[in-house]
């Protein structure tokens, strides 16, 4: 699996996410943004780090921290412009996630890999 295909199953995840809280379906449509801005956000970009941190259970507490990071970030940039729902936090976290993470999936930062060879 690929950072790419990770953070294209994230973004799928938020689109979802957001469009049961439209609809009006705010039980499933919450619990969905629970998972979604409490560990989906950031695991594209625990995925890119999963190499140099060299352990599946720190790169998911990594996951959740910067989930959390990112989906306040999120609030604190809606609610400084009052334009703050539920659905643009659930889009705007997910976006800045999935974008971390193209941006860092493109670039080679010097991995153990690439050292061993």
């Amino acid at each position: 699996m690929t950072i790419r295909q990770v953070a294209t199953g994230v973004a799928a995840f938020g689109a979802i996410t957001a469009a049961l809280l439209l609809v009006g379906l705010n039980s499933i449509g919450g619990v969905f943004a629970f998972f979604q801005l409490g560990l989906f956000v950031g695991a594209p970009l625990a995925f890119v780090l999963h190499h140099e941190l060299r352990s599946w259970p720190v790169a998911g507490v990594m996951a959740a921290a910067l989930s959390i990071a990112l989906s306040a970030i999120s609030a604190q940039f809606l609610v400084w412009f009052e334009v703050a729902s539920g659905v643009l936090v659930v889009l705007t976290a997910t976006t800045y996630g999935v974008v971390l993470a193209w941006l860092l999936s493109a670039t080679d930062y010097g991995r153990a890999e690439s050292r061993r060879h």
